[in-house]
């Protein structure tokens, strides 16, 4: 069923483990301890959040709380949420904010579905699919 959805350019559940899976492959290639700071130093964890996000959302942490897998997936999902409050069941829209903050998705002008984020996680997705 998932990889029917994702070959028809449609996303799973935003919160399902397949989901959440490629989200932290893309971001830190699953939580590889090279990639668990971003480029920018800002973006932390698994799931690259920022502190400055993670505290907007209601949590008291600091950077190391956010090396914390446990910790940044609490994060993530909260944001996730949180950006599904803003979007509804637009997918891949809630997955560019996500990325890009949500400030950048209302500038957005062009398809989500074909935003290189969005693609980055279909294709992690299918490649989930090949492994089952």
């Amino acid at each position: 069923m998932l990889c029917a959805s994702v070959c028809k350019a449609s996303l799973p559940d935003i919160f399902s483990s397949e989901m959440l899976s490629a989200i932290s492959k893309i971001e830190s290639n699953c939580g590889d301890k090279r990639y668990l700071v971003g480029d920018d130093g800002k973006s932390i964890g698994k799931f690259q959040t920022k502190i400055s996000t993670a505290r907007y959302l209601g949590f008291s942490v600091n950077k190391k709380d956010l090396l914390n897998e446990f910790i940044s997936e609490s994060v993530a999902r909260s944001y996730l949420l949180y950006l599904t409050r803003l979007y509804g069941d637009n997918a891949a829209k809630i997955l560019y904010a996500y990325n890009s903050g949500p400030g950048s998705a209302e500038r957005y002008k062009g398809s989500f579905n074909n935003s290189i984020y969005v693609k980055k996680i279909k294709k992690a997705l299918l490649n989930n699919c090949k492994t089952i």
